[in-house]
């Protein structure tokens, strides 16, 4: 009978453990996002917040929105890079607004045009794009150049280009 016992105190002790160790890596993981987003919040008080944000209200000639109507080939001459990004993404909306509060320094030749990852599935297949915050460097054909992942700045995409 004692065997028995430990044949299924074992396993349950085990099983139990596992669901107190996810239930504790998912609160922390949401503490860390949560605290970075704090940070950020509390250093830009009478910025837009990320998920109010909208790239058509800023008047500079080089953030966009993606459409299918869209001609990469009037951006002759600069970079072009195609931001693929979630509203439910924590890491999209920390360079979202990177891009906003620093539209300023984006150089002149650089051109950024973000795509919704949920609703521009076929763009997502066409540059081989399996996750959000994606961003994939094109010519002025739309090929693609390069894939630009880790990127939490408008300075680290800068500095990542080609």
């Amino acid at each position: 009978m004692k065997n028995q016992n430990k044949k299924i105190l074992i396993p349950t002790i085990i099983i139990i453990l596992i669901i107190i160790g996810l239930i504790y890596f998912s609160n922390t993981e949401k503490d860390v996002v949560s605290a970075h987003v704090s940070q950020e919040d509390s250093e830009t008080e009478n910025s837009p917040k990320a998920d109010e944000f909208s790239f058509e209200s800023i008047p500079e000639e080089n953030v966009f929105e993606y459409s299918e109507a869209l001609d990469f080939s009037k951006f002759e001459g600069k970079k072009i890079i195609i931001n693929f990004s979630a509203v439910w993404c924590p890491s999209c909306q920390i360079l979202k607004r990177s891009i906003s509060e620093n539209v300023n320094v984006i150089p002149n030749d650089l051109v950024i045009i973000t795509a919704d990852y949920d609703k521009e599935k076929d763009l997502r297949e066409k540059y081989e794009v399996f996750h959000q915050h994606t961003l994939v460097q094109v010519d002025q054909n739309g090929e693609k150049i390069n894939i630009l992942r880790n990127v939490f700045s408008i300075e680290d995409l800068i500095d990542s280009l080609k």
